[in-house]
């Protein structure tokens, strides 16, 4: 199995994947559209799971600060930008 970072053309294998989890349809154009907006920001990170040449599994991570303590920053608020680290 092989891990790697989701590409575009993966994107209708993983709407059939996410048919058998949710018995639904998924608007391809509207994951395209997401997908484009989002796979540059620093601040999410699209993985897949690849076996046999076909994606058996996802996952996405994303970059939440909170409005308290050592994850507030006026600094991240103004510019929109986000450290690789927290310092403590």
């Amino acid at each position: 199995m092989e891990i790697r970072k989701l590409i575009y053309s993966d994107l209708p294998q993983l709407a059939l994947l996410y048919k058998n989890f949710w018995n639904e349809d998924s608007d391809i154009q509207k994951m395209e559209k997401i997908f484009e907006r989002l796979k540059n920001n620093d601040a999410y990170i699209f993985l897949c799971a690849i076996e046999n040449n076909k994606i058996c599994g996802s996952i996405m991570g994303i970059i939440c600060y909170g409005l308290y303590g050592a994850a507030c920053s006026t600094d991240t608020a103004q510019s929109g930008s986000y450290p690789q680290r927290l310092s403590s």
